[in-house]
């Protein structure tokens, strides 16, 4: 599955993550960087890389509640979008993988995105401006946990 969380700005990563077993498998993070109508191709471009059998999540929240209705009309005759209300604040929504991250089973790919996700990791509760990765990966958490989902992936 892949999920999408609008950021507060245009610098939207993207978030590839596998959960099997207590294990988070992070595939990728890929910072959206262009406005509409270029940001919205690029995703048509990942959702089309990852095949028909990668479902779409994404987050509707606060200001950006207008997200899914956006995405849907995006893949409209050809994906389906799943929703996702995130409940409780970000904090809360971490506490699961907390001991996931503790226990060492939270695996990242190699990539140029490595760093910028540790950094924003390490700076997570501290009050930094960026969290979106966090947001990104425990939607998707929280989504493959509800849904009993093999396999997640997801970009904001």
């Amino acid at each position: 599955m892949r999920g999408y969380v609008q950021g507060q700005t245009v610098t939207d990563p993207e978030t590839g993550v596998k959960q099997r077993r207590y294990r988070v498998w992070i595939r990728d993070v890929d910072r959206l960087r262009e406005a509409a109508p270029r940001r919205d191709q690029r995703i048509r471009d990942k959702a089309e890389f990852d095949g028909e059998r990668t479902r779409l999540a994404v987050e509707s929240v606060a200001g950006y509640k207008d997200t899914y209705e956006r995405f849907r009309a995006l893949f409209a005759g050809w994906r389906s979008v799943r929703k996702v209300v995130p409940k409780g604040d970000l904090v809360q929504r971490a506490a699961p993988l907390e001991s996931i991250f503790e226990a060492g089973n939270v695996i990242l790919l190699r990539g140029a995105w490595n760093r910028d996700f540790i950094d924003e990791c390490a700076q997570f509760g501290t009050g930094a401006a960026h969290d979106d990765q966090i947001a990104a990966l425990c939607g998707l958490y929280e989504v493959s946990v509800s849904a009993r989902e093999p396999t997640i992936r997801g970009v904001r």
